[in-house]
Formats: structure tokens, sequence, C-alpha cells
């Protein structure tokens, strides 16, 4: 991503491992080499990036693995309750810098990501080609950056079990918010219902179960 900071938009990096991969709010990301698929590339900025993006890595994967892949807001992709990949946005003057990681080809994680995390080679027993995955991503990135954002936010919210009626806890780095979810609002932001029955609009932080 910090390469793909200088490059014009439509440029796409891909890396063979990640050695200062991050999250959001600065979490790490494992990357082991060879057994992923991490890609930056190079947008035009868009009101709801991130949703857009989780929609195309969704389709990516459904087009070469036939898997259904959960998506957890803002920027988490799901398979059997555990961590798949994830998406990260930056903002660069003009242009969107967005860096993509997926886990395809991994047999195990270090103890503390195990339980939390998981690849298309644990889940399934087979190995997919990073490039395959590439090259579907890169298609489904260019029609979901089209879409409006009225489109993106009710397509995820049709594609993401934790749209609606998921009961999470949301840690915001300031205070932590407990409730159900109850889809988005019209900026892509979540919502939750609070035990309290206010509705708190979830503009950044970790969402779990």
């Amino acid at each position: 991503m910090d390469i793909a900071a200088s490059l014009p938009v439509g440029s796409v990096i891909v890396a063979d491992e990640q050695t200062s991969g991050i999250g959001r709010h600065g979490h790490s990301w494992d990357s082991e080499r060879g057994s992923g698929l991490y890609v930056s590339m190079v947008l035009e900025p868009h009101p709801v990036l991130t949703l857009a993006l989780g929609l195309a890595a969704r389709e990516a994967l459904r087009e070469v693995t036939s898997l259904e892949c959960d998506i957890r807001w803002p920027n988490d992709l799901m398979l059997a309750g555990r961590k798949l990949g994830g998406i990260l946005v930056q903002l660069h003057e003009k242009r969107a810098v967005a860096g993509i990681g997926i886990n395809m080809l991994q047999r195990k994680f270090p103890d503390e990501l195990a339980p939390i995390a998981t690849s298309l080679l644990i889940e399934t027993g087979l190995e997919f080609r990073p490039e395959d995955l590439l090259e579907a991503l890169l298609k489904a990135v260019g029609a979901a950056v089209l879409l409006a954002t009225p489109q993106v936010i009710e397509q995820w919210q049709n594609c993401s079990t934790w749209a609606r009626g998921k009961t999470v806890r949301v840690d915001s780095g300031e205070r932590l918010i407990i409730g159900v979810t109850c889809g988005l609002s019209d900026s892509g932001y979540l919502l939750v219902r609070t035990r309290e029955g206010q509705i708190e609009t979830v503009v950044a932080g970790g969402v779990r179960d």
C-alpha cells in the first residue's frame, strides 16, 4: 500500500507476502509467504468503498470457489464463523488505495489466531490459485465501484448476516457498545440498537459477536 500510494488510479500491486501487514486501527495481519492473495489497488474514491470492495471480494470468492462467504462490517470476509480476509482503504489526495488480503493456502495459524482465522484450504481441503482469484477480484471490483451508494448499501445488507438481528459488541476505542444490529445508515455506518432501546450509529470500531 505504501508503494501504491504514489501510483496513478488503475495501478495494481500484488505481493507474495506481507512483512508489515496491518489491519484497521493498527491491528496486525498475519500473511504467510505464498499462502494468500495480498493485493493493493489504486481506485477513484467512493463514499462506501470498503463496503463495495467487500461485495466484490465476496463475488470473486463465489465465482472461483463456489463458497458463499459472509461479510462483517466494515471490512472483514468471514467463512465458517472465522476471518478469511480483510480490506483496508486509505485516502491519498484524490486517490483511494485499497489493500485486500485473503487467506488461501495456510494449513494452520499462530495459536493466538487459530480460533478466529481460517483459510480456503482449511475449510475446503482444496488449493485454489491466487492468480485465479485475483482475476475474478479485479473484474468484480470494476463492477462494484460503479454502483451508487444506495445500491452498495442495499446489496451489502442482503449479503451479510451481520447487518440485522446480530447481537454484537462494538469497541470504538472510547467505549463499548453492546446491542443488536439493525441495518446500515444512508452513509453506510452500522446501526446498533442497545439494550436500552437507543439506536447507536457506529462510525468506526471493531465488531464482534
